[in-house]
């Protein structure tokens, strides 16, 4: 299993075909359309990946800026976004630098993208925590909002945070930043049980196909949390 930077610099079809197999039911679209406005909204989204999550408001929003510290994630994010280039601008930068993004928005918005800076820096969560949340203030348009989107679990019972890195950035979020919280279920659905076991070896290791406790054919459990806050 090649890991998760080098699947990021490398490997955006296995990835992309990845995501495309998870949310089948579409509970996170159906929430992010019917709790937050898009429509005509200038939307900077960070960490775009191959541009999942952008495809569900790219219809609604005016402008769309997409940054990936991967240019390999990127160019498959254009691909994959293609009849909304007239949009939609794409660059590169690191979430550690989103500062330096000289843009204004109507929506902040990233997807399970955070939750790896939070991991990589586990001794700074606080200090990263607090960093994140002014440079996507500072890019912020008055009573705009801020969405982060991230894990609580994949193939589990219940809803957690997979990390007590993550545990400390999620509460940190609620209190003392404000947030509101809101918990779906974001399911896998694949052809067959073997093929759930192929495509999550290559992103979550190969002994995962021993640990898959499948609800139906081809179904794996996920939870999914999402993070909100206007700036009133």
């Amino acid at each position: 299993m090649p890991s998760m930077q080098e699947i990021y610099n490398n490997y955006s079809l296995q990835y992309d075909e990845l995501v495309n197999h998870e949310d089948y039911n579409n509970n996170l679209n159906n929430y992010l359309l019917e709790k937050f406005n898009f429509d005509g909204k200038t939307i900077i989204e960070l960490g775009v990946g191959t541009g999942r999550v952008t495809k569900i408001f790219a219809e609604r929003a005016q402008r769309i800026f997409c940054y990936d510290k991967s240019l390999h994630m990127l160019d498959k994010a254009k691909i994959n976004l293609n009849r909304y280039k007239s949009k939609i601008e794409f660059s590169q930068c690191d979430n550690y630098n989103i500062k330096e993004i000289n843009k204004k928005a109507d929506v902040i918005i990233e997807g399970w993208s955070f939750g790896h800076l939070i991991n990589e820096n586990k001794e700074e969560v606080e200090t990263i925590t607090n960093k994140l949340y002014s440079d996507c203030i500072s890019l912020l348009n008055k009573s705009g909002v801020i969405i982060f989107i991230e894990t609580l679990g994949t193939n589990v019972t219940n809803a957690s945070a997979p990390s007590k890195s993550l545990q400390q950035f999620y509460q940190l979020l609620v209190n003392p930043f404000g947030f509101s919280k809101k918990t779906i279920r974001t399911d896998y659905s694949f052809k067959s049980n073997e093929e759930a076991k192929i495509i999550m070896s290559f992103f979550f290791g190969n002994n995962i196909g021993d640990r898959i406790n499948f609800i139906e054919k081809g179904i794996v459990k996920e939870f999914t949390g999402i993070w909100s806050k206007y700036l009133s």
